[in-house]
Formats: C-alpha cells, sequence, structure tokens
C-alpha cells in the first residue's frame, strides 16, 4: 500500500518488526515492516524473503510463514502482499497490474494468469487449472459476461437462472463442487455432475430421452427424475410430477412397485396401462379420464376422501377407499369386505346391506331380502356353503345340485366338454348336470344353495313350472320336489317328502286320492274320517325300540312319543279337522298349523316356543298348560276352569286368565292383564309370529 522498493537499499541487521512496532501507523512507515491485520501485530514486509537458492516448494513455504497476506508472484518469483491486502475497493484493486476485482466475494484477488502451479490456481475463487494446457485462467463467470461470448466456449454454459456464464457440469469432480453451481446437480449412483434437465432439454422429445430426466406435462418443463432426488423436501418440490413413498404403517400389507422412504414418480407418469397401474397398491386407473392416479387409501382426510368422485370413506376403519363401481377385477373386488362382485352383471358393487336399506328395493340379481335381519343380504344362489346357506330362512341347501339344471331353457348354460358321448352319468363326473332339449346336453348345475320354493313362489302355476319344485295343495304354498332330493337329512325337512327305500318320495297325502291305491302301499293308511291317504307312522313299530326309533326320525310326519312312533302333528296334519282329530294335537289358528298339545311338551323352552304362545308353564305344578283363550270359545267351557273368566268387555268376547292368576295386575283393560309383553297401551294382544324354514 505503500509502494515499498522490492529490494532494501542498504543491507542492515535490525530488530523484528514485532519488536519495533506495536501501532500500524509506524508499523507500516517502515519500508522493511508492515501491519498484519489477520494478527494484529508488526511483520516483516513480504517482499523482503528472497527466493536467493531455495527451491520453489521452500520458498513458498518461507514465504506463507511471513503472514496469511503473503503469497508467491511466481512469474517474478518473489514473495508479495496479497491483492486482497493491498486494496480494500475496486477502482484501486483494478488499476494495479497483478489484482482483479471479485464481485461475488467483493474483494480484490490475483490475477490469474500469474499463477503457475496447480494448487495456488485452485485456491483462488475466480480461478482454474487448464490440465491440458497447464495454465492457470479464469473460471467460466468471469471469463465471459454475455451468452453470446459464453455459449462457444466448449468449457462454458450459460445459466438462466443466474444469468451468467458457469463452467460445464461435468467438469466438477466432487459433490461439493457440483452442487456449489446452481445450473448442475450430483448424480451419486454414476458419480458425476449433471447439467440441470430444465436448462438442458426445451422440449419433451429431447428430456425423456434422456434417462436421468422427465418431461412436467402440468408445467410444461423437464426435470430431474424422481427417483434421483434424495429427499422428502427435494421430491415436494415437484409435487405435480413426483411422490414421496412412505414407510410401510404397521400391519399394513402393500404390494407396490416402489420402496418406502424414495421419491417416485406419480402414479400418473409411472404406468401408462391399467393393469400396470392396477398391479401397484398406492395406485389406481381412472377409467374416465383413462389414467392412473394415487389410490384412495393415500388420501387421509374425511372431506377429501368424500369430494372424490372415485372414491368413499368408511367409518368403520376411518380409511378412504375405492368406490366398488370402479374396481374391475374381480379377485381384488373379492378382496374388499364392503363390495361384492356379481357373477349376474359381472361388475364389482357394494355388498347387499349397502347397496339397498329396505325390502321394497333390495330386488335385484345378486340380493334379497331376509325377514330374519331385516337385511338385505347376497341371494341365495350366490352361497357357497351350508352353514351360510342353512342360516337364511329363505334359502336351502341341496348337497345334490350336481345334477339339476335351471328350469328354463334360455338360463341353461353350457358345460364340459360337448364332443363327448354324453349321458347323465358322462355330466356328473364333468361337475355338470344333464338335460335333453335338441340333444343330449351337459349344463351348468344350479347352485347348491338356492331360493327355497315357498320363498320364490307364490302361485301353482309358477311352482309348478319350476323343474325343482311343486304345490303344496294341502298348505296351499310351493315346495321342493321330492324327486330332486338325495340326502335323508333334506327329505326328512322337505314338508311334502318322505324319506322311502333310500328314495325321497312325496308322503301318502300326496301320493293318493283314493282307499285303493293307499292301502295298497304298506306305507300309507287311509284315514275315512276326512277321506286321506296318510303316512302309516305304526309301520316304523316293527323291529326293537331301537330300530323303530332310527326308522321313525326317517319319516317327517311321525314322531317318537311314548316309545312308539306316532303321527308328527307339526307335518302329518295340514288343517283344522284333521289336526284336532287326533289327541296328541291341537290347531294353531294363528298360524294356521298342526301343533303338538300343550300337555305332551316336557321343559319350560318347549312351552313356550310352541305355536303363536298357546302355551304356559306352570312352575307350582311344572307342567305346559293350553292358556284360556286357547282352551274354550264359549262362556259355559271358560267357566268350567276356575282359572278362567269369560270377558266380555271387548269387541268379542273371549276367556280369559282370572285376575288372581296374574301376579301385578295391570291397569290397561283385561286384555293386558293376559300377557304383559304382547300387548300394546290399547290393550290389543300383539301375536309374535316366527318364520318357519321349509326345508333345511
Amino acid at each position: 500500500n505503500t509502494q515499498k522498493p522490492l529490494n532494501p537499499p542498504v543491507p542492515k541487521c535490525a530488530r523484528p518488526c514485532g519488536l519495533r512496532y506495536s501501532q500500524p501507523a509506524v508499523c507500516n512507515s517502515d519500508v522493511d515492516c508492515m501491519w498484519d491485520v489477520t494478527v494484529g501485530t508488526c511483520v516483516a514486509f513480504c517482499a523482503r524473503i528472497a527466493a536467493g537458492s531455495k527451491t520453489a516448494a521452500a520458498f513458498g513455504d518461507a514465504c506463507r510463514a511471513v503472514s496469511v497476506m503473503c503469497e508467491v508472484d511466481s512469474i517474478h518469483n518473489q514473495c508479495d502482499v496479497k491483492c486482497g491486502y493491498r486494496y480494500s475497493e475496486v477502482n484501486s484493486c483494478n488499476q494495479d497490474s497483478e489484482c482483479i476485482w471479485n464481485n461475488d466475494l467483493q474483494k480484490c484477488q490475483r490475477q490469474c494468469a500469474l499463477m503457475t502451479n496447480n494448487q495456488q490456481c485452485t485456491d483462488a475463487p475466480m480461478c482454474e487449472w487448464e490440465l491440458d494446457t497447464t495454465l492457470c485462467t479464469y473460471r467460466c463467470p468471469y471469463r465471459y459476461t454475455t451468452n453470446t461470448t459464453c455459449v462457444p466456449d466448449v468449457q462454458c454454459d450459460w445459466n438462466y437462472d443466474s444469468n451468467r456464464c458457469e463452467s460445464t457440469c461435468n467438469r466438477f469432480m466432487n459433490a461439493g463442487d457440483c452442487s456449489s453451481v446452481s445450473s448442475c446437480w450430483w448424480h451419486y449412483g454414476n458419480l458425476e455432475c449433471f447439467k440441470r434437465c430444465d436448462l438442458a432439454f426445451e422440449g419433451q422429445a429431447s428430456c425423456d430421452n434422456d434417462p436421468n430426466c422427465q418431461w412436467d406435462t402440468v408445467n410444461g418443463i423437464c426435470r430431474r427424475n424422481c427417483d434421483l432426488l434424495l429427499t422428502e423436501n427435494q421430491c415436494d418440490q415437484w409435487p405435480d410430477i413426483c411422490v414421496f413413498i412412505l414407510p410401510i404403517a404397521s400391519g399394513e400389507i402393500r404390494y407396490s412397485n416402489t420402496t418406502p422412504n424414495t421419491c417416485a414418480a406419480t402414479c400418473k407418469l409411472r404406468y401408462g396401462d391399467q393393469p400396470s397401474c392396477d398391479g401397484d397398491t398406492l395406485c389406481m386407473w381412472d377409467v374416465d379420464v383413462g389414467s392412473c392416479r394415487p389410490h384412495c387409501s393415500q388420501v387421509a382426510a374425511t372431506n377429501d376422501c368424500i369430494a372424490d368422485r372415485l372414491c368413499q370413506w368408511r367409518p368403520s376403519s376411518s380409511s378412504c377407499a375405492k368406490e366398488c363401481a370402479i374396481v374391475t377385477n374381480a379377485t381384488e373386488c373379492a378382496g374388499l369386505s364392503f363390495c361384492d362382485y356379481s357373477p349376474n352383471y359381472l361388475t364389482c358393487k357394494k355388498v347387499c346391506g349397502e347397496r339397498y336399506t329396505s325390502v321394497d328395493t333390495c330386488s335385484d340379481l345378486d340380493c334379497m331380502w331376509d325377514d330374519g335381519s331385516s337385511n338385505c343380504v347376497k341371494a341365495c344362489e350366490r352361497i357357497d356353503t351350508n352353514n351360510a346357506c342353512s342360516a337364511l330362512s329363505e334359502c336351502v341347501w341341496d348337497a345334490s345340485s350336481s345334477v339339476v339344471c335351471a328350469a328354463l331353457v334360455p338360463d341353461r348354460v353350457s358345460c364340459g366338454n360337448s364332443t363327448v358321448v354324453l349321458s347323465q352319468t358322462d355330466c356328473a363326473a364333468l361337475g355338470c348336470c344333464f338335460e335333453v332339449t335338441s340333444g343330449a346336453t351337459c349344463y351348468a348345475p344350479e347352485p347348491k344353495c338356492q331360493r327355497s320354493c315357498t320363498m320364490k313362489y307364490l302361485t301353482l302355476l309358477d311352482c309348478n313350472a319350476d323343474s325343482i319344485c311343486q304345490w303344496d295343495s294341502v298348505r296351499s304354498q310351493c315346495s321342493r320336489k321330492c324327486s330332486v332330493i338325495t340326502g335323508t337329512t333334506s327329505c326328512v325337512a322337505a314338508s311334502m317328502c318322505q324319506w322311502k327305500n333310500a328314495t325321497c318320495v312325496n308322503q301318502c297325502i300326496y301320493q293318493y286320492t283314493n282307499p285303493t291305491d293307499c292301502e295298497a302301499d304298506p306305507a300309507c293308511n287311509w284315514d275315512a274320517a276326512v277321506a286321506t291317504c296318510r303316512n302309516d307312522c305304526t309301520r316304523h313299530n316293527a323291529g326293537t325300540t331301537a330300530e323303530n326309533q332310527a326308522d321313525c326320525a326317517t319319516d317327517s310326519t311321525c314322531v317318537w312319543a311314548n316309545n312308539e312312533c306316532e303321527p308328527n302333528c307339526e307335518t302329518a296334519y295340514g288343517d283344522w279337522g284333521t289336526c284336532e282329530s287326533n289327541a296328541r294335537c291341537m290347531w294353531d289358528m294363528d298360524d294356521g298349523q298342526c301343533r303338538t298339545s300343550c300337555g305332551l311338551l316336557q321343559s319350560p323352552s318347549e312351552c313356550f316356543s310352541t305355536g303363536s304362545g298357546m302355551c304356559e308353564w306352570k312352575d307350582t305344578v311344572t307342567v305346559c298348560e293350553k292358556i284360556c283363550e286357547y282352551q274354550f270359545n264359549t262362556s259355559t267351557g271358560c267357566a268350567t276352569n276356575s282359572k278362567c273368566v269369560w270377558d266380555t268387555t271387548g269387541s268379542s268376547p273371549l276367556c280369559r286368565k282370572s285376575c288372581d292368576q296374574i301376579g301385578a295386575c295391570l291397569l290397561y283393560t283385561s286384555d293386558a292383564a293376559d300377557e304383559e309383553d304382547s300387548v300394546d297401551l290399547g290393550g290389543r294382544r300383539i301375536i309374535k309370529k316366527k318364520k318357519k324354514k321349509e326345508e333345511g
């Protein structure tokens, strides 16, 4: 700064500068000394260190040992004060032919051309060492100031972000140097520095042709591939094309083509076809727009889920799920507990209980109304287990359905190999049923679980038109045709059938209409009183007690009682007259069925469950008795029982339980006193009917 001479005018021995001066001004006034601002002390002037016979390395060490303010001027082979300590402002710096002003650092620096070794050049922020020429030159930002002068140099690229010239990215050999330039990014897999995709390519074709880049169709710009973004923050910068894959939650099963804790392309960019898209559990195909999108399970907020036309909110699991209607894969549909793949419509739908909520709407081919649960449930024909089938009163399990074809020809579907000579046996071997239409043909059998004939048809014509149903003239309802039933249990459970000679056949009442034919069958007996052919239960009393009991159990019209086989009131009689003709039976006017007399019932549970509340259990004498209403229908008869009283207060006189037989006398009406849990406030009796399952 003081323009001191390079060499002392007269060599002499003197005390060290640090001992001579303690103040900057007096220190700098001595041509042999200078004030070291880095340590706040007076030191020898850099130029006083002579190269002499020292090697270049030794001279450099001696120069730098004086002060950090000194550096070797290789051109003049001397130790000199660094430009940064000579000048503190741009004008004086640039007037010195050895120095140049660094605008980035706002500091004066030695001219690059004056540096003759790699280390010195590399340490200078504005310089870089040219390996091919072994010269120190200015780095691109300081070499050119305009785009037109920068671009022709193969070592340089114009950075449109900063509007300045920068070195080409592939010249950087490490992540630090590469990342220090805003136009470059470091590829940790290849250990290479690349130019930013958005700066390297202007169109989609050239962008997509680079394996490290992808085109952002939303913003119309080229971006780095998502899987090359290493942090969640980097990934979140480009939400239109990238998504950060979160760790798998506890208990979550995810079959995804992506790795947790990585950045991946959005589903739309990752997959271009539906099979690939739906194969990734984090994605799903949008059938409306024909592209892949994030799966509903990735939508966390309730309102966002509800607002998404393809998703539904599941309150039970507090999660978002696909709408069943957009699921096209039968396996995926079957895996969703709230969805049901319809074999009738070949589409995925909501389960019947969510699809329909009333008996009036529950009416498509997939569903039916279950009176027992008051819910819309899967139709019988779609149930594949005996237990599930038998649990529904509307359904019956047909273990022999492999030989039963659809009743209507249009409903039949070919089954098996039509080239073989077909017969009933051939079809059964193929798991098919056999029917003769225009020729012997195998068809797909009816499902084992079927809607019971009673539930399926309400009229005689509709019932008899079905090959597996027949009209029960006694009960005026449709029932299962006995000839299509192969098992003993199913046969005995059918209202019109009996098991005879290892075959399920109609009961005697449905087989014969005259005494001659009836009596000719040893299993039948003509009841002259009512002119009806009945099953002869006494035929089961010919063997040992154990044999008789077993045989009796195979006949649904009979029951084992008092160590002999007798007519079963519930199944043997279908009308009031024949029912009341048997002392063991009584007619239930409310249900229109024959019941076992109350006095024959041995337990409270049997007593209370019989009919529509016809019986009551007497704890004091442990017997089951018919209640007064059903014992007597005249005042005279009612008066014969001290526990009953004739009630004329209602619109129709009835025999009622006397007041002294009621533990707590009610204040409603005499009707209310009869059964407190079966009356309304108006005193009317509420008859609780039970649906009786026809078969199975």
